[in-house]
C-alpha cells in the first residue's frame, strides 16, 4: 500500500478541524437559543418542538462525544446516528423557520440566534447529505 501524500494528509486533518471547529461553533449556538426559547412563553407556536429538538440533538451529540472516549471507542447506535444526523436537523430547520415568522425584527439578538440556528442547520445536512452521497457513489460501480 502507497503512504499517503503529505498534502492529502494536510487537507485531511484541516478539513477535519474544521468540522470539529464548526460543531463546537453550531452547539454553542444551539445552547444559547435554547437559553433563550426557555424563557419564551409556552404558547408561542413551534417554540416547544423547536425546544425539544434542539434539546435531543445536543443530548446526542454530548453522547456520541462521550461514547468516543469509551476503551471500545464505540460510536452512537445505527438508529441513533440516522436521527441524529438526518431526521432532528430537518425537525429543526421547519421548526426554526416557522417561529422565525412568528417574531418581530425588534427582538434583536434572538433573532439571529434562531436564524443561525437554520442556517447553521441546514449547512450541517448539506454536508451529512453530501457525505452520504460521495459514499454512495464510491460503493457503487
Amino acid at each position: 500500500m502507497d503512504p499517503i501524500p503529505f498534502s492529502v494528509m494536510i487537507v485531511w486533518y484541516s478539513a477535519t478541524f474544521c468540522l470539529i471547529g464548526f460543531k463546537l461553533a453550531t452547539i454553542v449556538v444551539y445552547l444559547l437559543a435554547v437559553r433563550y426559547l426557555l424563557g419564551q412563553p409556552r404558547t408561542r407556536r413551534y417554540r416547544n418542538t423547536l425546544l425539544a429538538a434542539l434539546i435531543c440533538l445536543i443530548s446526542l451529540d454530548a453522547l456520541g462525544i462521550a461514547a468516543k472516549f469509551l476503551p471500545e471507542g464505540m460510536d452512537l447506535p445505527a438508529p441513533l446516528a440516522y436521527l441524529k444526523a438526518l431526521c432532528i436537523p430537518v425537525v429543526i430547520l421547519y421548526a426554526a423557520r416557522r417561529y422565525r415568522q412568528t417574531m418581530s425584527l425588534e427582538d434583536g439578538r434572538p433573532v439571529r440566534y434562531i436564524d443561525l440556528v437554520f442556517w447553521l442547520t441546514l449547512v450541517m445536512l448539506v454536508i451529512v447529505l453530501t457525505g452520504l452521497f460521495l459514499a454512495l457513489t464510491v460503493a457503487l460501480p
